[in-house]
């Protein structure tokens, strides 16, 4: 197929030098031989580029930002510091923040903002639930695949580096993917204004060791100063001692943090969140008593985005064994949060929705339910619901056991593949001490 192509293309440009060089030819036919090879060429590129290994679904979902009116103020914060024209103002910005603090919902918002005003070079959205296509080997791949999909000129000089070489475009080194995919064709992009790229959950994109060479990488590049100066980076993660030795605030990294947010303004987005959530279950506007649920719930999150989405995803859904909302509301707030750092204070919310599983003596149900969910979190590509249950040892009616988990996972009322919705919930299951008899 490339050597058809390679020969079309040869002879294409003799029959445009011909063209060009007979002077009784129409100038129409002349361009339209040259449109014709440019087409042809694009097609080519495409073809070379296409044997770069892409990790679709790897994009930010415009469903899953800030609600309008919310987070406002810090949104704007990082928009200035990845508008910044200056080609010696910092080129990164990291934010940091504990498990459930929104800073996904944030990362989703800034893509969607730059891919509205055309300036999204690439958006790359790690999870420990698809380690397999989303990993240290794929980002940079992917972030150079999408760049050429923005900008002609790019694609063309990426072409000119991988156009000989399928070891190349298939290379799983960050580093030189880095170097001959991102740094070296950004010398043809000339953009008006910085391009920026979204990078959320760093701490997802494996463990310590399979992510090291990752954050060297990026780490080298920024202190040799060698990332191009017309791309702005936005990464996301929690603060992990790796990533933030590897990410210390400087001349080119800028750190920010989800505690920056003032509990005043996290609480109230909180309350618009819970009440756009849970509209149709309740009088937000009139009644005085549903508004007192609503501050109950808000007090409650002890300023957590994370908690207040899964105790309204367990309210609101239908996976809760015929209990009313009110009841299941009613069963969240009884839930006591001792602890307001970290994972832990999304431990009482987790018991509550998984122990209608345990409220019988039925031991089979309780080894179904610790076959399912270590099957779900070992495999290293998620599996739809009906694929999950043809595995081994697992039963064949898991619906009952993931029905009662929906607020947690997803997948579970269409065909997509089953997957935590937030990995503390990963966390809380691993851990004995927390977990107890769920595990």
């Amino acid at each position: 197929m490339m050597y058809m192509m390679a020969s079309c293309e040869e002879k294409l440009q003799e029959l445009k030098t011909a063209l060009l060089d007979a002077v009784t030819v129409p100038i129409g036919v002349a361009r339209a031989v040259v449109r014709l090879e440019n087409l042809l060429k694009d097609i080519v590129q495409s073809i070379d580029l296409n044997d770069m290994p892409y990790a679709f679904g790897a994009r930010y979902d415009p469903g899953r930002g800030c609600l309008p009116g919310t987070q406002e103020s810090f949104l704007r914060n990082i928009c200035d510091i990845l508008d910044n024209p200056d080609k010696d103002t910092p080129r990164v910005c990291l934010l940091t923040g504990v498990a459930g603090s929104g800073k996904s919902a944030v990362a989703h918002s800034i893509a969607r903002l730059y891919d509205e005003r055309k300036r999204l070079g690439s958006s790359f959205f790690f999870a420990r639930a698809d380690v397999a296509s989303r990993n240290p080997k794929t980002l940079f791949r992917n972030i150079a695949r999408d760049l050429s999909d923005l900008d002609p000129h790019y694609k063309s000089a990426l072409w000119e580096v991988v156009k000989d070489s399928s070891a190349l475009r298939t290379t799983p080194c960050p580093l030189e993917q880095l170097e001959k995919f991102i740094i070296e064709p950004s010398k043809a992009l000339h953009p008006i204004g910085p391009l920026v790229i979204v990078i959320d959950a760093l701490d997802e994109s494996g463990d310590w060791d399979s992510r090291k060479v990752l954050l060297r990488t990026i780490s080298q590049k920024i202190a040799n100063d060698s990332l191009p100066t017309h791309l702005r980076f936005l990464i996301t993660a929690r603060a992990e001692e790796d990533i933030i030795a590897a990410l210390p605030p400087g001349p080119r990294i800028v750190r920010k943090l989800m505690d920056d947010i003032p509990e005043e303004d996290v609480d109230r987005d909180i309350e618009r969140f819970i009440q756009n959530a849970l509209q149709q279950h309740f009088d937000f506007e009139s009644s005085d008593l549903d508004k007192e649920r609503c501050q109950d719930l808000v007090r409650h999150s002890q300023h957590s985005f994370q908690w207040a989405s899964d105790a309204c995803r367990f309210i609101d859904g239908p996976f809760s064994h015929g209990v009313y909302p009110l009841l299941r509301l009613d069963q969240i707030l009884q839930a006591t949060n001792t602890d307001s750092t970290g994972n832990r204070l999304l431990d009482p919310m987790y018991r509550t929705i998984s122990s209608p599983l345990f409220t019988t003596d039925s031991q089979t149900l309780q080894r179904d339910f610790h076959v399912v969910m270590a099957t779900i979190l070992a495999l290293e590509k998620p599996l739809p619901l009906a694929s999950l249950s043809t595995l081994p040892d697992v039963d064949p009616n898991v619906q009952a056991i993931i029905d009662s988990l929906g607020s947690l996972l997803t997948g579970v009322f269409n065909e997509e593949p089953i997957r935590l919705v937030h990995t503390s919930f990963r966390d809380y299951l691993l851990d004995e001490a927390r977990s107890g008899v769920f595990q």
